[in-house]
């Protein structure tokens, strides 16, 4: 039995666009250099919002270094956005810092990003 990746993704859109939580918010900073050498970078942070779930950690990501059981985890569905390092992330207006990202699957067509963020 093959399994259609991008039937996956379109389900795990459909639920994860219906049963969406609160306001979950993902961020890029950008550094614009100043006018002159002298001049301050100018650094500016856009967020777009995304359709997540968010709940407790899931015990089998708890290793008590890196990922705490008080940590949450959020699976979203993002259609044109690839999260990278430094990203920023906000649940309802409060800032949290990521611990980790996956893709879902791993590899081909992504259905769903899992991130392990902190408060």
């Amino acid at each position: 039995m093959s399994i259609n990746y991008q039937r996956l993704a379109s389900t795990a859109k459909r639920l994860l666009t219906d049963n969406a939580q609160g306001t979950v918010e993902i961020g890029r900073s950008v550094s614009t250099p100043g006018a002159q050498p002298w001049d301050a970078p100018t650094i500016a942070t856009t967020y777009t919002t995304i359709k997540a779930v968010v709940r407790g950690v899931s015990s089998q990501f708890v290793d008590g270094a890196t990922v705490l059981a008080t940590d949450l985890q959020a699976l979203a569905y993002i259609a044109d956005y690839v999260p990278l390092p430094g990203d920023i992330m906000r649940i309802d207006g409060a800032p949290v810092m990521i611990i980790r990202q996956d893709k879902i699957p791993g590899a081909g067509i992504i259905a769903a990003w899992r991130f392990i963020v902190r408060a």
